[in-house]
């Protein structure tokens, strides 16, 4: 039998003044451990092993292969095997598209008084569909989602209501923050598990964009923030950063402004999440067909580099990093976008286009339609830049609505976020398992294979 290095393999030197391990991890197997030198050495050369034992365990991890195995189709049938026998009913249901904020870089657009609300009608047409498909599925998940959801209470605790009895319901919430404070207790009594919010960074950006008649709405939302807080929900915050703002200042600014928190000190840091993201102002133009721009590049690598610094004051969980088995609701089989007159779509960057409706809760799925076959037949494993990464079975090329309209890859590309989750897991995993305390954990071998 003929063996070769997986081609899912990502490789960490670890290093303690003259010691050196390797933590080496097969995204497609999900599997990882920590090898010596001279097992390092078989992985690379398979004829170097010397005892049957080194090569089964390293068989047995997935990181040495058949030389024959086409690793790519089998990382694109467990994929396709994970969506479609998932039977969790996903639903993204949007009771407004109004907003209270007009955040300038909002890909929905700025004026949406024109929006309407979902009303009564609608919400029971919403429950009577859910019941009717429900059958068959193991549980249903719905995420309340806008415009600003908060606008439109009745029809969040309405539907909440009826169908947090189904098994295997769970619920969370993507708002910005404003009205968290009014509503806090009755978010939980709805069995919202998770509440999403966004925050500016630099914090003096809040002037700028996130305003209110005017004014910063940073110390409502702050507020609305400490409200949740110890009532059983997870805490998202999703903090907004213009890469023209990647920049040292930014970053001291950020760090400082942070640190003094309360909510991120101690215990109570503990229910609370922090991500970093681009804002990308032709995001909205994207869908009238508009193309990248190119001159976005010094761009995104001033981005790259704020935010792996911002890291190392701020690390991601030491979890392993998993097998994406959906990219997005888009290209999830049983996952829908609900917009307030009952339309149904795929992708969330398209609820305010005709082009994104595949059907509607009163007339069911059309499954002729072309937006739900093009993210169902959806590929990542053939895409140019993403089908030899060995990162590809926790990415699936990040975003399935930007490869299908030519956004480059490099742009939502999650290496850095998946190398920073495993940098961590595997400074875990060594401090336990070699009880080394001060040490380095540096990519090695990123392309392995």
């Amino acid at each position: 039998m003929k063996l070769r290095p997986s081609t899912y393999n990502v490789i960490l030197s670890v290093k303690r003044e003259d010691e050196e391990v390797f933590f080496v991890w097969n995204s497609l197997r999900e599997s990882a451990a920590i090898i010596n030198d001279e097992l390092l050495s078989v992985l690379k050369k398979p004829s170097l092993a010397k005892d049957k034992e080194d090569l089964e365990f390293l068989i047995d991890h997935g990181f040495l292969v058949e030389k024959e195995i086409d690793e790519r189709r089998i990382c694109y049938t467990k994929w396709n095997f994970y969506r479609f026998s998932s039977r969790i009913l996903n639903l993204v249901i949007l009771p407004t598209l109004k907003c209270n904020l007009q955040c300038p870089y909002c890909y929905q657009g700025l004026d949406k008084s024109g929006f309407e609300e979902m009303n009564l009608d609608t919400c029971e047409k919403l429950v009577e569909w859910v019941n009717g498909v429900i059958d068959g599925f193991r549980g249903i998940n719905v995420v309340w989602y806008g415009g600003e959801p908060l606008l439109n209470w009745e029809a969040i605790e309405f539907i909440s209501n009826e169908l947090s009895n189904i098994s295997g319901y769970s619920a969370g919430l993507i708002t910005n923050g404003v009205l968290l404070e009014r509503f806090c207790d009755e978010i939980s009594d709805l069995g919202i598990e998770w509440v999403q919010v966004t925050l500016e960074v630099p914090p003096e950006r809040h002037s700028s964009r996130r305003t209110m008649n005017g004014e910063s709405v940073l110390d409502s939302i702050l507020r609305g923030i400490e409200s949740i807080l110890g009532k059983g929900l997870k805490v998202l915050i999703r903090l907004n950063l213009d890469e023209r703002d990647a920049n040292e200042e930014s970053l001291k600014s950020t760090i400082n402004f942070l640190k003094e928190l309360d909510f991120l000190k101690e215990e109570r840091g503990k229910e609370v999440f922090l991500s970093i993201a681009p804002i990308r102002y032709w995001y909205r133009d994207l869908g009238r067909g508009a193309c990248y721009p190119e001159l976005q590049i010094e761009e995104e690598n001033r981005f790259r580099e704020f935010s792996r610094r911002f890291r190392s004051e701020f690390p991601l969980p030491a979890t392993l990093p998993s097998m994406r088995t959906s990219v997005c609701t888009a290209t999830h089989p049983w996952a829908y976008t609900v917009l307030p007159n009952g339309s149904l779509g795929k992708c969330w960057e398209k609820v305010t286009s005709e082009e994104g409706v595949v059907g509607s809760i009163r007339e069911g799925v059309n499954f002729y339609s072309k937006e739900l076959m093009k993210f169902l037949c959806y590929d990542a494993t053939s895409l140019r830049d993403c089908k030899e990464c060995p990162l590809l079975p926790s990415c699936f090329g990040a975003c399935a609505n930007h490869r299908l309209i030519n956004v480059p890859t490099r742009v939502d590309c999650r290496k850095e976020e998946i190398l920073g989750m495993l940098t961590e897991f595997a400074r875990k995993k060594v401090s336990e398992s070699l009880g080394w305390e001060d040490f380095s954990v540096t990519p090695l071998d990123y392309q392995s294979g």
